[in-house]
Order: structure tokens, then sequence, then C-alpha cells
């Protein structure tokens, strides 16, 4: 049984209970009474390691780097979500994060790491100054380089901008669709147990809610045509789990699926 606390630890209510293959169950009792203790609230993951909020996260970045592929700038694509309410979008996250370590995640075939072309040219992220943003002053704050755009257009072709609309549920799509992943792996047990992961530890706005309370919000056939529609090198990625197909036929969402 490992605990894996949210950032800023301090401050963060959420403990992630990482439950391995040997675990017993006065260890995962105690390990959610410690959190409890703690004023923090536990949530379980069946995992030898991985968390959902890691999970989240790579598939959001993942999704991310996929529109700027595809020619969408992603300060528009930060600001997507900015107006929204989520203050902590997916350019802006990396920054924070450091983009060094991001940069070895893999990517298809065809599939850029945006990460790893901004490393490229050394633009490392929030400590070093520039990254996606520029960060100046004590505490760094971050904005908008006019050089971006230029680095960008060298490395991919410019497209027909999407709406802001088409940007969130294209991405939230790509969340929730990590997220059923999780949840036909067993590695996760009810869909709520994401959506909690999601605001407390990625900071989408609680009264918005995670992504797979939002993609039906939107409308789970709505999603699927998106995600099917993205002519993107890294298919397997973008391909709806089949629960999306059982979830529309019988008219529900994923909060069904909640127990």
């Amino acid at each position: 049984v490992g605990l894996r606390f949210a950032p800023p630890i301090h401050a963060a209510r959420l403990i992630e209970v990482i439950v391995g293959p040997a675990a017993m169950t006065e260890q995962i009792v105690a390990a959610r009474a410690l959190a409890k203790a703690l004023d923090k609230i536990p949530v379980r993951v069946n995992s030898r390691g991985e968390s959902i909020a890691s999970r989240l996260l790579a598939a959001c970045q993942r999704a991310a780097d996929a529109l700027v592929d595809l020619g969408q700038h992603p300060y528009e694509i930060d600001r997507s979500f900015r107006d929204w309410g989520w203050h902590r979008p997916p350019f802006l996250a990396s920054d924070q994060r450091g983009l060094p370590d991001l940069a070895t995640r893999p990517r298809a075939e065809g599939a850029r790491n945006w990460c790893e072309v901004m490393v490229g040219h050394d633009r490392a992220g929030r400590t070093g100054g520039a990254g996606f943003y520029l960060w100046e002053g004590t505490p760094p704050v971050p904005s908008e380089d006019p050089e971006l755009t230029a680095l960008l257009d060298a490395e991919r072709p410019a497209a027909k901008p999407l709406s802001h609309e088409q940007i969130r549920r294209l991405i939230f799509g790509a969340m929730a669709n990590e997220g059923a992943r999780m949840l036909a792996s067993g590695m996760v047990a009810r869909p709520s147990d994401i959506d909690v992961v999601a605001t407390l530890a990625l900071d989408l706005p609680r009264w918005r809610g995670g992504p797979m309370h939002l993609v039906g919000v939107y409308g789970l056939l709505s999603v699927r045509r998106a995600m099917d529609g993205l002519d993107h090198p890294d298919a397997a990625f973008w391909a709806p789990e089949p629960v999306f197909g059982e979830l529309i036929k019988n008219g529900r969402s994923f909060e069904a699926l909640n127990r």
C-alpha cells in the first residue's frame, strides 16, 4: 500500500491510496484511516504504482499535443480552458511542472511531444525563464511569447482554428477515454473517483466537475463523434473505448456506472 499525496501537500486534500496486489485488508483500512486523520480525502487505486492523477494528466497533455500537431496554437488551447474556469490548463501546467521530464514521454509515430520540441529550443519551462510561456519576475509570472508562433509555424502546418467548445470537447473526451481504460482494467472502481481526483489534483473547477461527468454534459454521442472524426496519427489513443457505445445504446452516461 502506498499513499500518493496531491501537491501542494500542505494544502491539497487528496490522497490516492495505491493498493498493490499483495495488500492486506488491515493495511488498506489503516491507510484510509490515516488519510482521514490528516483531513484528506482518500481515493483507492488498484495499481502497482500508477496514480489516477498521473494517467489523467498524461492523457490531457497527449491530447493537447495532438491538437497542436493539427495546427492549433497552445495559447488558444489554454485560453479555451481559462475562459471556462480552469486556471491550470495544459501548456501552462506543463511549464509549471518543468518540460524536460515531460519531454521523455512517448508519442505515436507521426505525433509530436511538444515539450520535447520546446526543450530542443532551450525552453525548459518556468524554472528556465521560458517554455511555452515567458516567465519573468519574482516570483516568475507567465506571459505570452510572440516568438512562439514563428517557432510553431516552422515545425508544423497551420490549420483552421477550432472553436473553444471543440477544443474542450476533444480534450475532456480524451481524458474520459483514459478514465474508461482505468475502469475497464479495474484500476478504479467508479467514474466518480476519477472526477474527484480531477478536481482535487488537476484543479478542474468543482462546480464544473471532472471529465467523466463533463462528457455526459456534452453528450457521449457528440464526444464519440468528435474523437472518431479527428484525423491524427495517434489513432489508438483517440479511438473511443467500447463503453462509450454501450452507454450511448442504453441512453446512459458514466454516472450510471457509479456504485
